[in-house]
This record gives structure tokens, C-alpha cells and sequence, in this order.
């Protein structure tokens, strides 16, 4: 089997899931690992053995969904070279989030119907699936977002003000404001919020003050829940709680800044493909924030005036709307155990699976990959003889991803 025809089964795998057959999604997975793992016997390629990481990995994330065929699903995970996977409480969301919420004292905050109907439509003018917000910023490279202070008079200061209320948040001075636009499959990786000038710099981590996830517009099945650990940078208990917050339109979910967070792998179904998960964020900071360049996309950019924003207005809102429970998680991760000599056997070097939702060994590792936009002290310097140069390995080929 030719590696165009394994990645044409990768993509057909992707489509049933899309439509929400898992059933044939997971054949057509088996069917790329068995046929990958046959031609790596007759005649070993990297490029064979990466689209075979890809296909198990997305086949041990469908079989870890559902309960009579989790145990596969571990197998596939130890044999990638995990050790630390997401809890069944967060892979099989539908069973958490038919329980009933229990609130607690630390718990993100919760709020339905976030914004009146004026506000909601003036929102939408701005970041709805047909503003001109999206094909202003479409193929932008790297992350970026707008710093807008909360006294600005402009149609994002009017949002903030409009939001602050339902957020509950104090001290802030300026909201860190960017969007997102997912399909129904759509996951977003473990990550911390963090002020990404300052980190890159002089290595601080410096967190918001609260995180806001504002949930516009959803897809038909409403999607995959966030998920948020009581877990921050450099914390050293491994399995700590959690939360789940599932999307629905006009829901705002708002929580401690410096908290790990990710949308988890959606459930295989099906769901109108015009259709969009759009999620306006906003990192509620105080005055220590550093505000990034204003002449190229960047972090905590300045807002200026783009041609992108809609002369909309917000109305302040006169109450503090009330809060509701999210789903709390016990467990945020399970340890997968397996044979030595299988560990890590499906594993390719050339595939690096960005999600996060499965760990070699410890969340710490999450921690160590953040701290690799912080800048690295001068190196110790040695004398190297030309021989060395000359026999130096070959730098590292692009690797592939995998979410």
C-alpha cells in the first residue's frame, strides 16, 4: 500500500468522523495502522512510519471515547510512548455533562445569557462568521491579539464594560481580546494564558487576572466542552481536578488566569459543515501587562483603529447576572500501563501530536515546552575543531503534526 493511499485512508477516517460515524472512522483507522505496519515490514520509510503515528493516535482517541473499547485505546496510547492520558471523565464528556453541575468554592464561573440581544448583535458585527474580522486575519502568522483598555471608547472598550459584570472580575484595567473559528472536529490544545511579550523577553510568566471564554455561535451538536485543570505553570502535583464548561450560544465562562486549559477532542457527530464554533477571549490584565508591537500581529497588540471594526455600540449592563455550576472532573489525568518492549513502538519522530491530551510522562512536560519561548542564557563558549564541524548530523527534517 502506497503512502498516498494510506493518507487517503487518514482523510476518509476524517470525513466519517465528521459525519459521526465512528464505526467506519475507526475501520478505516485499523485499516491505515495494519496496512502501514505491513509495508514497514517489506521496506521501512519515515515517511510510512509518520502516517502511521497519526492514524493510531486518532484511532486511540476514538476508542478511548467509548467505554467498551477504552482498553484498546490505552494500548495504542502506551505503544505511541505515553504514559498520562486525559481522564475518562474528559474524553467521555457526554456521560460527565448529563450529571448533574455541583458548585464549589474555586470553581470557574458560569454565566447564560451573558450579554442582552442588542449586545449580542453587536458582537456578532464584529466577530460573527461573516465580519470582515476573519478574512482580515486569515493566514496571519503566529498568535495574536488586541489590548483594549476597559475606558476605551471604542466598540471593544463598549464589549468589555458590557461583559465585566457577568465576568465578575476586578482590577482589571485592559481586556487582551482575540477569536476563534473551529469546525465541529475542532480541539485546541493544553495551554496557559500568559503574557507572551513578557515570556518572550525576559522569560517572566505572567498570568490575567481571570480568562473569559465568550461562546457566540456553536455547532449543531454545540461541540466539545472546555476543559480547565487546578493545575498552574510549575505546579508539582501531577493529577489535579478539573471542570468541564460545554459551549452554548451566549455563555460566558470565566475563570483564574494562570489555570491550564484546552477544548478537549470532540465526539464523532454529525453537524452542518457551513457551521462554526466562534469563541471570543479575553485576558482580563491589570497595569503590569506588557503591550506588544503595534506595527506587526502580535500578542496584547495595540488596538489602534482597524478597518476590520464595525462602528457598533455596547449598552452597559445594569445587573450582575446570575452564576451556574460548572461539571467538575475528579481526576484530570489516568496513567496508561502496558509491556516494556511495546512501549513507544508506533511512535514516529518525524509526528508531534500538539494537543497534549496525551503525556510521555508527567504535565510538567507542558510546563518545559512554554518555557521554550522564554530566551536561553548565553551559552559556555568552546573550541570546536573543524573535524567536528564537518561530521556535525544533519539538521532535523520539518516534522509533521498531529492534533
Amino acid at each position: 500500500m502506497s503512502s498516498t493511499m494510506l493518507e487517503d485512508l487518514l482523510e476518509r477516517a476524517e470525513e466519517q468522523t465528521r459525519a459521526g460515524d465512528r464505526t467506519k472512522a475507526t475501520a478505516l483507522l485499523r485499516a491505515a495502522v495494519d496496512g502501514a505496519t505491513a509495508d514497514l515490514e517489506r521496506k521501512p520509510t519515515e515517511r510510512t512510519r509518520a502516517v502511521r503515528a497519526v492514524a493510531a493516535y486518532q484511532l486511540a482517541t476514538l476508542l478511548l471515547q467509548d467505554a467498551t473499547t477504552a482498553k484498546e485505546g490505552d494500548e495504542l496510547v502506551w505503544r505511541l510512548g505515553f504514559r498520562l492520558r486525559l481522564a475518562d471523565e474528559a474524553l467521555r464528556y457526554d456521560v460527565t455533562l448529563s450529571r448533574p453541575p455541583r458548585r464549589a468554592p474555586n470553581a470557574p464561573r458560569v454565566v447564560d445569557q451573558a450579554l442582552s440581544e442588542a449586545n449580542l448583535r453587536s458582537l456578532a458585527a464584529i466577530f460573527g462568521r461573516d465580519a470582515p474580522y476573519w478574512p482580515t486575519h486569515e493566514g496571519s502568522d503566529g498568535f495574536y491579539s488586541y489590548n483594549v483598555p476597559l475606558d476605551d471608547e471604542g466598540p471593544l472598550g463598549g464589549f468589555l464594560r458590557a461583559l465585566r459584570p457577568a465576568a465578575n472580575v476586578a482590577g482589571a484595567t485592559s481586556g487582551e481580546i482575540w477569536a476563534h473559528a473551529r469546525e465541529a472536529d475542532g480541539a485546541h490544545q493544553l495551554h496557559y494564558d500568559l503574557d507572551e511579550a513578557a515570556l518572550r523577553s525576559s522569560g517572566e510568566t505572567r498570568s490575567p487576572i481571570k480568562s473569559s471564554v465568550f461562546y457566540l455561535e456553536t455547532v449543531d451538536n454545540e461541540g466539545a466542552p472546555t476543559m480547565i485543570m487546578a493545575r498552574r505553570l510549575g505546579d508539582h502535583e501531577e493529577n489535579a481536578a478539573g471542570w468541564l464548561v460545554a459551549p452554548r450560544p451566549n455563555r460566558l465562562l470565566t475563570f483564574d488566569g494562570s489555570l491550564l486549559h484546552c477544548v478537549v477532542p470532540p465526539l464523532p457527530a454529525p453537524a452542518d459543515a457551513s457551521r462554526r464554533r466562534i469563541t471570543v477571549m479575553v485576558g482580563w490584565w491589570g497595569p503590569d501587562v506588557t503591550v506588544g508591537d503595534p506595527a506587526r500581529p502580535s500578542p496584547n497588540r495595540p488596538l489602534g483603529a482597524p478597518a476590520w471594526l464595525p462602528s457598533v455600540s455596547f449598552e452597559e449592563a445594569s445587573t450582575t447576572p446570575e452564576a451556574t455550576a460548572p461539571h467538575a472532573v475528579a481526576r484530570a489525568w489516568r496513567r496508561v500501563k502496558g509491556r516494556e518492549a511495546t512501549f513507544g513502538d508506533l511512535a514516529s519522530p518525524d509526528v508531534l501530536h500538539a494537543g497534549r491530551f496525551f503525556l510521555r510522562d508527567a504535565p510538567s512536560e507542558i510546563d518545559a515546552s512554554v518555557m521554550e519561548a522564554a530566551p536561553k542564557p548565553p551559552a559556555a563558549v568552546e573550541f570546536v575543531d573543524l573535524a567536528s564541524l564537518v561530521s556535525a548530523p544533519a539538521p532535523a527534517k520539518k516534522k509533521r503534526r498531529s492534533r
